[in-house]
């Protein structure tokens, strides 16, 4: 399979697109076939060396992190997931990741993908979605009747972030650029 790997930390000239083996999985695991791929800032991030204390990954390794699939095997472990589901995850950093034609991953780092989202979409989610709920709840501790501004609101990590807010019933403030007014005020 395809794999986009890095050898050594750097700029993108150190991203090699080459063939691998195909992940094994174990018990716990499950196998996809990777449809969508998000490109994060925590890709190029980790990918420069910036994150190599915190994330001490063995090289060479595959990049990425979000991603929406096919799950084409099931570790003998796993009940909640069959072959055929639709899933998407953000696995975990210290492994070969998500810009790959297959990946391993836990069974406990995926959740089905949501049927009214595309493959896309639903590869956009999971960083972003971690971000917003960390930055407006466990930190922030955004509570109802609070007000909060969201810069970027048309964006995947806005968007989220004004989901999250409404949610908890906060009164949202958005800035968007002007061709995405119309999206914020739906």
């Amino acid at each position: 399979m395809k794999a986009a790997r890095i050898y050594k930390y750097g700029s993108m000239e150190e991203i090699r697109i080459e063939t691998v083996e195909m992940p094994r999985i174990t018990a716990d695991e499950v196998l996809v076939k990777v449809v969508a791929t998000a490109v994060n800032p925590l890709d190029w991030i980790f990918r420069s060396g910036r994150l190599q204390y915190i994330i001490p990954a063995k090289l060479p390794i595959t990049l990425g992190w979000d991603f929406s699939g096919i799950i084409t095997e099931v570790g003998g472990e796993i009940s909640d997931f069959a072959v055929g589901d639709a899933v998407c995850s953000r696995p975990e950093v210290f492994r070969d990741g998500s810009h790959a034609e297959y990946i391993a991953v836990p069974a406990k780092d995926i959740a089905l993908k949501p049927r009214t989202l595309t493959f896309s979409m639903a590869a956009s989610l999971p960083i972003a979605s971690i971000t917003a709920w960390q930055s407006l709840l466990d930190i922030g501790e955004l509570k109802e009747g609070q007000t909060v501004l969201i810069h970027g609101g048309a964006g995947s990590l806005g968007c989220i972030a004004v989901q999250i807010a409404k949610s908890v019933g906060a009164r949202v403030i958005v800035t968007a650029a002007a061709r995405d007014h119309d999206f914020v005020k739906s």
